[in-house]
């Protein structure tokens, strides 16, 4: 596996992302995607 920053614009819904808020690091399973209010 490999963990690397990727471009928002290629997320897509059933992806997994880390996401850092704050200190803490978050496994994320992408439900949707508002590319309009660049929202996961």
């Amino acid at each position: 596996m490999v963990v690397a920053p990727v471009d928002p614009s290629k997320l897509e819904v059933g992806g997994i992302v880390l996401a850092r808020v704050a200190e803490t690091v978050y496994l994320h399973l992408v439900s949707s995607v508002d590319p309009a209010r660049k929202r996961v």
